[in-house]
């Protein structure tokens, strides 16, 4: 759907939460989406909240993940998305001595709240209507976040592109949305 649409997206990835990345179809379903051009991100290991681990529980979460990504893609992300966007001075710091930046969102389409919902891409829409008041449209980048395990996240999705588009967006990965060229998104 999102070669159809020409939309490039970064995925940020646990390595076992919703999907176990030692097995397939995830291992073919990573390969792809970064052979077909979108960026690969970490999202930690198994998803804790990082502001409750020490520094040595942050590493393993986030050394085993860029384990998992590597033997798929070949490079691991610099990347990273917090679980739940929590951050503190430790989560931050570590971060950054490791080699990652961290990257939030500016808008939550809140999918998982309305997952399985009838009314789920009315219930988005809302959402998304909340968090773009403070955006100037289409003068002001932002990231948004969506989840690919949500129930019906293509037909969201495709209403998505269709939306924004309408309204003189472009699509592009959080590097791009950055101004970082692609070859600083890896190490």
């Amino acid at each position: 759907m999102l070669k159809d649409n020409n939309v490039k997206a970064t995925f940020f990835v646990n390595g076992n939460n919703f999907a176990d990345l030692t097995v397939e179809p995830y291992i073919s379903i990573l390969r792809r989406a970064h052979t077909e051009g979108h960026q690969i991100a970490s999202h930690t290991l198994t998803h804790p909240d990082m502001t409750k681990l020490n520094a040595a529980q942050m590493w393993d979460e986030m050394s085993q993940n860029d384990v998992l990504i590597r033997n798929i893609i070949g490079k691991s992300p610099i990347y990273m998305r917090p679980p739940f966007g929590n951050v503190n001075a430790l989560v931050l710091s570590a971060m950054a001595t490791w080699g990652y930046q961290v990257v939030t969102w500016n808008i939550d389409s809140a999918d998982w709240e309305h997952n399985g919902s009838p009314n789920m891409i009315a219930e988005n829409d809302a959402s998304y209507a909340e968090g773009m008041a403070g955006h100037p449209i289409p003068a002001t980048p932002f990231i948004s976040l969506q989840h690919d395990f949500v129930d019906n996240e293509i037909g969201w999705a495709r209403h998505v592109i269709t939306r924004f588009k309408k309204l003189g967006y472009n699509f592009v990965t959080v590097g791009e949305c950055l101004g970082v060229p692609a070859s600083q998104w890896y190490r």
